[in-house]
């Protein structure tokens, strides 16, 4: 184990690290004047790729720090990511959009998870993308694979078809929303509850206007709150070989997160502390997509074939076409 405050101990990191940084840092500055659709956690991902197409592989200099993006950097982002949830959220969207919201998670596991079945799709490929479709994306098929210690590529072709259909899905949900005559309310609970991306569900949410913009985030974050409990379900044992009690607790980043968000829940965090969590929760995500870009061979992904892409599509559909008639419904 890495000991932080041995020098050398820690010397092997800075260059891997430092890259994975620089290269988040840069996708999040070019998240603001890319398509809504694409987003920062997708362009780390790319930029990660390129990179190593240009270097033509990944240096072994490099293995380390990019060993730690991947694993304690991600794992504190999650944590950080606790601190963004608080009661507010269920007061803007009332108790009938927060229980969609809830609820369109269980249904989009079931969905995904059944589908996987269906189609034969390896069950760790099935659980990670059932986490990044049902709860938020690319920051819980990174959580939900490294609570699985899932092959890097299962998670790499997760996010490629995670980030496609919630790009296509962003685009279409305020058009439907429009043509069907929901109300502000109904749309952003909607987008809020379907879409996969935190920046999706805004994106789409805030196209409809202010009050749907307000509840398409609040709405989200009900579902990223449900991120611990279906994580210590995934992945229930705590480190590999552990006896007695340290069988049952789930990882220490997951206790981290439901530790982050019950102190959000109840005590009122100053605006300033919120915001730059979220800044530093986005830059670690990214840091940890642009170390995966880097490790994993793009033939990898080509190798997963049609079916992962299926299922994203279809589990996606499934859960759009369901929260659309709650939300229709209900709101």
């Amino acid at each position: 184990m890495i000991v932080l405050w041995r020098p050398r101990a820690a010397f092997p990191l800075i260059p891997g690290l430092a890259l994975a940084l620089a290269l988040a840092g840069g996708a999040l500055a070019a998240a603001g004047v890319s398509p809504a659709w694409l987003g920062a956690p997708a362009i780390a991902l790319l930029a990660g790729m390129a990179v190593r197409a240009a270097l033509r592989g990944t240096p072994v200099w490099m293995e380390a720090g990019l060993a730690a993006a991947y694993g304690p950097v991600l794992k504190a982002a999650v944590v950080l990511l606790g601190l963004r949830l608080g009661s507010h959220d269920i007061a803007a969207i009332g108790w009938a959009g927060a229980g969609l919201a809830i609820g369109a998670v269980a249904m989009g596991f079931a969905a995904t998870l059944g589908l996987a079945r269906l189609m034969g799709v390896d069950r760790d490929m099935a659980r990670v993308m059932a986490a990044g479709v049902s709860i938020c994306g690319a920051s819980a098929a990174l959580a939900a694979g490294a609570a699985l210690k899932a092959r890097e590529e299962t998670v790499t072709t997760t996010l490629a078809a995670i980030t496609l259909m919630g790009g296509l899905a962003m685009v279409a949900i305020p058009v439907i929303a429009h043509a069907a005559g929901l109300s502000a309310l109904a749309g952003g609970v909607w987008a809020g509850a379907s879409l996969h991306e935190l920046a999706h569900a805004t994106g789409a949410a805030s196209a409809m206007g202010e009050e749907a913009g307000a509840a398409g985030v609040s709405a989200k974050l009900l579902r990223v709150a449900m991120l611990a409990p279906v994580l210590m379900l995934l992945a229930p044992g705590g480190a590999t070989g552990a006896k007695g009690l340290g069988r049952l607790l789930p990882p220490w980043f997951v206790t981290g997160f439901a530790a982050a968000a019950l102190l959000a829940w109840q005590a009122p965090l100053p605006a300033g502390l919120i915001e730059a969590s979220a800044w530093l929760a986005s830059l670690l995500f990214c840091a940890a997509l642009a170390a995966l870009g880097l490790a994993i061979n793009p033939r990898r992904i080509t190798q997963a074939g049609w079916r992962p892409l299926a299922l994203c599509a279809l589990a996606s559909l499934i859960l759009l076409t369901a929260t659309f008639t709650g939300a229709a419904a209900l709101l």
